[in-house]
């Protein structure tokens, strides 16, 4: 039982319960409860807060406040001489004024669930988070780094064990190197570079991958075609790789035909009849070819 007036000191009191033994903070929970005597809602039970906040010493407010550690729980509350504080308060703009409450004598409970075992945290995993539902649980790793290949996130719990995992985390490194003239692609901790149009590609990898926060070196370049960049056609984007070029209609636009690739070749590029035709000119095509059209010249003899 807690009174808040019994005492002769002022706000803060503390008051602290001693476990009967250690326990470890990963595997048990503590928890402060409060139960009530008076009305409106003599019977019912509170629990305490980790920790509270008003803006002005006048406000009323209610609580007691504690903290743990493996062998005991520390209770903060108010003083005796503190007129507008309670052990447990109900009032102002809460629920309209309905089952308001007052109470300076609670009865406390200080619970220590111990899971030893039978429904323990899932394994810790270095830059990660996990999330548990029921007996599942899922990792997912923090910003900045990403899941390895092969691993697996989900794992279970077989009412005595979590499942073992091979999840791992890795650090996502800085941007490669950039090399002239080459755009990069990269995901996570592998790169990809290609030629701009207008360049080819040298000898040299174009592919890196990143290991313990250092990218492989690459002899990858690329230098600039004689022949310059590929033509222009309407409608159409251009992918150009070593001394060829390829002709894509941009959406909405079809292919006129099939020729949609040049080469250079004596610093030429190779001509091409492709085109990228809206589906407009392709009805008024086959709307032409569909009637007859017969003139008739006057002529004589």
């Amino acid at each position: 039982m807690m009174d808040k007036n019994n005492i002769n000191t002022t706000f803060p009191t503390i008051d602290n319960v001693k476990f009967d033994s250690s326990y470890s903070l990963t595997s048990t929970i503590v928890s402060v409860q409060m139960k009530v005597f008076t009305p409106n809602n003599a019977g019912f039970v509170f629990y305490a807060g980790g920790s509270a906040m008003i803006d002005t010493s006048l406000d009323r407010y209610g609580a007691i406040i504690y903290g743990y550690t493996e062998t005991e729980v520390f209770l903060w509350r108010p003083g005796k001489d503190t007129s507008n504080g309670y052990l447990v308060y109900v009032g102002g703009k809460w629920g309209n004024g309905e089952s308001s409450q007052q109470a300076s004598i609670v009865e406390v409970t200080v619970k220590v669930i111990d899971f030893d075992g039978v429904c323990q945290l899932p394994p810790d995993i270095p830059n990660a988070d996990v999330t548990v539902n029921n007996n599942t649980a899922r990792y997912f790793c923090n910003p900045g780094y990403y899941q390895l290949e092969d691993t697996d996130d989900f794992i279970s719990f077989d009412n005595n064990n979590w499942q073992p995992t091979n999840f791992e985390c890795i650090q996502i490194c800085e941007a490669p190197l950039p090399i002239p003239n080459a755009e990069v692609m990269r995901f996570n901790n592998r790169a990809m570079y290609s030629c701009r149009e207008g360049y080819r590609s040298m000898s040299g990898s174009n592919i890196i991958n990143c290991t313990a926060s250092k990218w492989q070196t690459t002899t990858f370049s690329c230098y600039a075609l004689s022949c310059g960049p590929a033509p222009n056609i309407t409608n159409a984007d251009v992918l150009v790789n070593d001394d060829g070029a390829m002709y894509d209609c941009d959406y909405g636009y079809i292919p006129s035909n099939t020729n949609n690739r040049i080469v250079c070749n004596d610093s030429v590029w190779s001509l091409t009849d492709f085109k990228c035709l809206s589906t407009y000119d392709i009805h008024i095509t086959v709307l032409y070819s569909k009637y007859h059209v017969i003139v008739h010249f006057p002529f004589s003899i």
